[in-house]
């Protein structure tokens, strides 16, 4: 899959298109009601946050152990793991806070349901992962041209969306 140019300009015209689309199909459940909204931006809040968090674990976990990290411009030196560990744990704190309902003395009609929400979700992908684990199998197995390209490791000058 090659990323095109449209019509001369260097821009991803459709990544652009479709992040414009899901912004306005969100702004259009404000119109429905503030609890839709409200648990639709939620859901992307704890989304959000529980993906910094991981991808912060994932470096601090190679930095603790001595793996090497991929080359960057700069480097963080002996603050990388100060600065990791305190990021790591408001990045938790804040998440988690953000699955606590808003106001005091809450009823199940105005309770926070994110994390209800966040737990369906993460259920959901959990199970249909494996499900298109054996789809993309199948698909590489029917496929020897492709088997062989993945095998290969191309470096980043062979690769299609480099150029």
């Amino acid at each position: 899959m090659r990323l095109r140019v449209v019509d001369g300009v260097p821009l991803p015209v459709n990544s652009i298109l479709a992040s414009l689309c899901i912004c306005i199909i969100i702004a259009l459940l404000n119109l429905v009601g503030d609890r839709v909204f409200n648990s639709i931006v939620g859901l992307l809040t704890g989304a959000l946050g529980l993906t910094y968090a991981l991808s912060i674990a994932c470096v601090l976990w190679r930095r603790c152990f001595g793996e090497p990290l991929p080359p960057a411009r700069w480097s963080l030196g002996r603050w990388g793991i100060p600065c990791n560990i305190i990021s790591l744990l408001y990045t938790l704190m804040s998440t988690i806070i953000s699955f606590f309902p808003i106001f005091y003395g809450t009823g199940p009609a105005d309770m926070n349901w994110l994390v209800l929400n966040r737990s369906k979700s993460s259920a959901n992908s959990n199970l249909t992962i494996p499900f298109f684990d054996i789809q993309v199998q199948r698909y590489f197995r029917s496929n020897p041209c492709l088997e062989c390209y993945i095998l290969l490791r191309p470096g980043k000058e062979d690769l299609p969306w480099s150029n």
